[in-house]
């Protein structure tokens, strides 16, 4: 109810960025090379079984711990606990590998701790602003997506300009295939 016209076009630019990770399916299509259709298939098999589960806990409770509490009707406080640990666990590996790929995307060429510190780093910045509320996260993001709308129109005209030019870039080789960093790649 506190969010203006402001906030939602940088809510919106934040989300037209965080879209980036779709452009991971050609990365998934070629490492899956054959056997793409199967690796999209359970991807997408486990996806929708984990949204169905949340849909159900939530139409039964109502809240955002549906899923642990609905656990803890079934089997009680101690398995809600590790359905929590579990949720939390999940999520950080999750977010921290969407950092470790992005980071690596930015700096393909950059050593591989640069690459997990830029990550961890990242992770931490987003774990310490979500404890701080929506009104943090609102300003912070608000503040971040004005400053990549500044560098990246920067950019854009300093390519359109013609001022920086490299040429046009090499095709890229072609992956190793690899059925479970194809499947890896659909579902994150």
């Amino acid at each position: 109810k506190t969010l203006s016209i402001y906030d939602l076009v940088f809510f919106g630019i934040a989300s037209i960025l965080g879209s980036g990770g779709f452009n991971l399916v050609g990365e998934a299509v070629m490492k899956g090379g054959d056997a793409w259709p199967a690796a999209l298939a359970i991807a997408a098999a486990v996806f929708m079984g984990s949204a169905k589960t949340y849909e159900e806990a939530f139409n039964a409770f109502k809240t955002n711990t549906a899923e642990s509490d609905f656990v803890k009707k079934i089997f009680g406080e101690n398995a809600s606990l590790v359905t929590i640990s579990a949720v939390m666990i999940w999520n950080i590996l999750s977010i921290s590998t969407i950092l470790v790929v992005c980071s690596h995307m930015l700096f393909p060429d950059g050593a591989w701790i640069g690459q997990i510190t830029l990550a961890l780093m990242l992770l931490g910045l987003m774990g310490f602003f979500s404890l701080k509320g929506l009104d943090v996260n609102k300003e912070t993001i608000n503040a971040f997506s004005a400053v990549l709308v500044v560098v990246l129109g920067g950019v854009s005209f300093l390519g359109a300009s013609g001022v920086v030019q490299k040429g046009i870039p090499a095709v890229p080789a072609i992956p190793e295939k690899s059925f479970v960093a194809s499947l890896l790649f659909f579902y994150f």
